[in-house]
């Protein structure tokens, strides 16, 4: 069985059943394939269907270390799309809920993110895609291309 790859946040997110959905950069390759208008599943790393396992990367590690969580996920859908392009209501999926706006604080199952932003795209962009690794060409400001995974948690 294949892994895909969170931090902890991700992780989380996932497990609290707040994230439902991934963004990950196309390569160089995979912009070939794209710009011949393929459909995404077919160069695409993961397919619709198949069913992976969360590997969590740790934390300040320059080798880029991970481990296996035991958790899995299947893929329901993939899309591409330009990184600036999320909606509010796909911020929402990847675990950008706007703070605690709805609910009590100290609730156990809170599934809001502490952010000082008052909007699902600003917390998107700045408390979830601003922590992964991806640098530029793939920063928000270099707006790449993008592989959209959503997800359920089996």
């Amino acid at each position: 069985m294949r892994e895909i790859k969170f931090n902890k946040q991700g992780i989380e997110a996932i497990l609290n059943g707040s994230k439902t959905m991934t963004r990950r950069p196309l390569t160089d390759l995979e912009m070939l394939d794209y710009n011949s208008w393929l459909e995404p599943e077919y160069f695409s790393k993961y397919k619709v269907g198949e069913t992976v396992e969360l590997a969590e990367v740790y934390e300040n590690n320059p080798n880029n270390e991970w481990r296996l969580t035991g958790r899995e996920v299947k893929i329901i859908n993939i899309k591409v799309e330009r990184l600036q392009d999320i909606s509010e209501e796909d911020c929402i999926k990847e675990g950008g809920e706007v703070a605690c706006l709805s609910c009590d604080d100290l609730a156990i199952d809170c599934k809001c993110i502490e952010s000082e932003h008052d909007n699902h795209k600003d917390i998107f962009r700045y408390d979830i895609w601003n922590f992964t690794p991806y640098k530029s060409p793939y920063d928000w400001n270099s707006n790449p291309y993008v592989f959209i995974y959503e997800f359920e948690v089996v």
